[in-house]
């Protein structure tokens, strides 16, 4: 159980393994962030215009969500990306380099690797803009094979089209890519998620972020129940209970904030915002057959630039906190991308996840293509 947080796949892959140990629901609202300090660039920024990069879209948390039948993952396509004015990149699939691939866990006491992360993630990128050489981005497909978690199950991996804004791709360098999340076991009390949302979006005001997603501990995210009180997953039909299961904290608001700016990016760098819904299967292949828990859509943005986490009051103790981490990927030139060469192109996120079953947790998705 959890709050809605920011695993996919990208979090496919962060949420892969924890989302089975924890239910995590991430809805994101659309909306300017605000960059954060820049420090000297490791190479010249470009001298054009750069746009404003948006958080990752995601339904409001009235919505449940879009409908994804449970079992192996789809691959309906997303509405092409936009950009004109000069060449159009087109679509490129990334394979999965499982030796370069994983998933990192950290807890309190807990620092794992979860090695050999597998699949494919199907990028499509629309013309350069003259000017800015940046060009929209989107993901129209996500296949990554269920992962056999031993005393839980096998995760599926659901990808969601149409669920996430846009993310692009910087051609001759420039545009501040790297994505900066910082998560709040506990930011003050809530009388239920809609409640929570509005002094989420306040706090992040105040520290010059952009908001995220929020959750109050002790209500439904998502499914029949959605909004209404519980106190586990079993009382969210088709959704899940925010906090731990018979959960003693009730009305926690926990709160999670970002940042897309920072450094110039180098050339070629990317944003990409990934939609994705989870499902965990008692026994494989993932068919839908026996879902033992249904997790809500959820939105991850992975960068080839820097990605960075810290998760504050973990476990809900005002001393602790879990981070800060920081991880950096590897972009390819757009060159390549339109050559179909996408090997080493490396792909980062941070997310964290509220009261699993070994407490909050941070994870870090790592992702090379073949």
């Amino acid at each position: 159980m959890t709050f809605r947080s920011l695993n996919i796949i990208l979090l496919m892959a962060g949420a892969l393994f924890w989302s089975a140990c924890t239910d995590v629901d991430v809805k994101v609202i659309s909306e300017p962030t605000t960059p954060g300090p820049t420090s000297p660039p490791g190479s010249p920024p470009n001298t054009a215009t750069k746009t404003s990069t948006p958080v990752p879209q995601q339904p409001t948390p009235t919505a449940t969500g879009p409908t994804v039948t449970p079992g192996a993952p789809t691959a309906t396509p997303s509405p092409t990306a936009t950009g004109g004015g000069g060449p159009t990149l087109g679509p490129v699939r990334c394979t999965l380099d499982a030796a370069e691939s994983s998933l990192r866990i950290n807890t309190q006491l807990l620092d794992k690797r979860i090695p050999n992360v597998r699949g494919t993630v199907d990028m499509n990128c629309g013309g350069v803009r003259p000017g800015t050489g940046e060009a929209d981005c989107t993901v129209s497909a996500a296949d990554i094979d269920d992962i056999n978690v031993p005393g839980v199950g096998y995760v599926c991996v659901n990808f969601v089209s149409g669920l996430c804004s846009p993310g692009k791709i910087d051609c001759d360098g420039g545009a501040a890519l790297d994505v900066d999340l910082l998560q709040d076991h506990n930011i003050g009390s809530c009388a239920n998620n809609e409640a929570c949302m509005p002094d989420c979006e306040a706090h992040c005001g105040t520290i010059d972020r952009s908001f995220f997603d929020s959750g109050c501990t002790g209500y439904c995210e998502g499914g029949s129940r959605d909004g209404q009180s519980c106190t586990t997953d079993e009382g969210c039909p088709d959704g899940s209970c925010v906090g731990k299961d018979d959960l003693e904290d009730p009305n926690i608001c926990q709160c999670q904030c970002v940042v897309i700016g920072g450094n110039p990016g180098r050339i070629g760098s990317m944003l990409l915002n990934v939609g994705a819904q989870l499902n965990i299967e008692a026994n494989a292949p993932c068919d839908g057959a026996d879902v033992t828990i249904t997790l809500p859509p959820l939105c991850i943005p992975l960068t080839t630039e820097e990605a960075k986490g810290l998760l504050i009051k973990a476990d809900n103790d005002p001393a602790v906190e879990i981070g800060p981490f920081a991880k950096k990927g590897q972009p390819v030139t757009c060159d390549d991308y339109k050559a179909q060469r996408v090997t080493g192109l490396n792909i980062v996120a941070q997310i964290s996840f509220f009261d699993s079953k070994i407490g909050d947790l941070e994870a870090e998705i790592d992702w090379t293509c073949q």
